[in-house]
């Protein structure tokens, strides 16, 4: 890599560095953000989605998508009063969400 040289106050180049670090950043797969939501909530209970993936890093944006697709395949689940009702696989941020093992 060929080292950039910058004038005082020149921050377009540094930009584009940094630009260039997060498109280099490894998406996390659904398998992956399964296994932090395991990590994080010790597999256990319910949770809120954004409380599970909160931070507003690109990594953790990606995690919250990911969950919506999780939610469609049945493998995170709402709290629902009725578990005879079906529930509808949409992620709802007002719903708290459990993972279910398939």
């Amino acid at each position: 890599m060929s080292e950039i040289k910058l004038n005082p106050g020149d921050s377009t180049a540094w930009m584009a560095e940094r630009r260039d670090e997060k498109m280099a950043l490894p998406t996390p797969t659904l398998d992956q953000t399964e296994g932090v939501w395991i990590g994080r909530t010790s597999g256990q209970e319910y949770h809120y989605v954004q409380e599970v993936f909160s931070g507003d890093t690109l990594i953790e944006r990606v995690h919250r998508d990911n969950c919506r697709f999780l939610i469609e395949r049945g493998s995170l689940q709402p709290e629902h009063t009725n578990s005879l009702t079906p529930y509808q696989r949409v992620w709802d941020e007002t719903k708290r969400y459990c993972r279910v093992h398939q």
